[in-house]
């Protein structure tokens, strides 16, 4: 007779086994998301980081190369530079003849706070009003000619801009393309095909911060760095780079003419007669992120620190927003007068 299998009592969980099971479960399940959650906002945070840095390396980078292209004029010395003309007219701050007035010896200007260019003249028609412009940021203005000459000044389309004719070491002025086409034709007693005889489109460009990128009524409202353009006959607005905050300025002055920075200043404290002295400029930008962050910023920042130096700290509207401060000094390299032996 065959051996038989006694029956087993089969057994289950205890409803104390399958509460403690699942207690354990929702800890390695939240753990888990506690993980997930944390490295993404570490991604968030590491790329809004690298999206600041950007910015504001963009920004120091455009500001510094237009800087070291103030005041050129093709090869030639700043006095021997002539900007007397009559065919721009209107003297008033951001009206035509202001885009070439003392061009020869002012290649660079600062307005402290916009005070002097904001809301003034032709700059609010331009679009450089109050409403434009964020509250204690400086205006840059920087005077200057392209590197690449232009091969035909004179043709329909530039009939209005402003150009830079320069023949090396002898002299350069200044004038529109239709004066280029029909009056020099000579000029210091040169034939017009002489060697070294170039002509170079001109601007002014104009950078301050806006305090919105796209539109006024963006949300959030993300400021950026603008540029407008002029040059004889149009303004382009241009955002440089969106999540610009703050733009400050200082001026190195050389106030006894031996091509060394003597003094440091802020705009407001330039004289009239300094400007053409100017042979450095500090710029400081403070970068913000695109999007709020859940770390509150309640950090001041120095900028350019010393005797000039502004201090910072973010208005509670805008604290949750992660920020950089950068900082660039440039020297104006075509402002240096070359100076002779003996």
């Amino acid at each position: 007779m065959p051996k038989t299998t006694p029956l087993v009592k089969a057994r289950g969980f205890s409803i104390v086994e399958l509460l403690v099971a699942m207690t354990i479960g929702l800890f390695l399940v939240g753990g888990a998301i506690q993980i997930l959650t944390q490295g993404k906002h570490a991604y968030n945070l590491i790329s809004e980081t690298l999206n600041i840095q950007e910015s504001a390396r963009f920004a120091s980078r455009r500001i510094g190369n237009l800087l070291r292209m103030a005041g050129h004029r093709g090869g030639v010395l700043m006095t021997q530079v002539d900007h007397n003309f009559s065919s721009l007219t209107g003297d008033g701050v951001c009206e035509s003849k202001w885009l070439v007035d003392n061009f020869a010896d002012e290649p660079v200007r600062a307005y402290e706070n916009g005070t002097g260019i904001v809301d003034t003249g032709q700059c609010a028609t331009q679009g450089i009003t109050d409403v434009n412009h964020v509250d204690n940021t400086d205006v840059l203005v920087v005077r200057h000619s392209e590197a690449k000459h232009e091969s035909n000044p004179g043709n329909t389309d530039n009939q209005n801009r402003i150009f830079v004719y320069t023949i090396v070491s002898l002299g350069a002025k200044i004038g529109l393309g239709s004066d280029i086409a029909t009056d020099w034709s000579t000029f210091s007693g040169q034939p017009e095909k002489v060697y070294g005889r170039f002509v170079y489109p001109y601007y002014t460009d104009v950078y301050f911060v806006r305090p919105w990128t796209r539109n006024a009524s963006e949300t959030p409202a993300i400021p950026a760095l603008v540029r407008q353009r002029m040059d004889g006959s149009s303004v382009e607005t241009e955002v440089m780079v969106s999540g610009i905050e703050l733009l400050k300025v200082e001026l190195g002055v050389d106030s006894n003419d031996d091509s060394q920075v003597d003094k440091y200043l802020a705009p407001s404290a330039v004289t009239s007669s300094e400007w053409s002295d100017v042979m450095l400029a500090r710029v400081a930008i403070v970068a913000r992120s695109m999007s709020r962050d859940q770390i509150e910023d309640t950090n001041t920042y120095i900028l350019l620190p010393g005797e000039n130096e502004y201090s910072y700290t973010p208005s509670t509207s805008v604290t949750h927003f992660s920020r950089m401060l950068f900082e660039v000094s440039i020297n104006l390299r075509n402002t240096v007068p070359i100076r002779t032996a003996g």
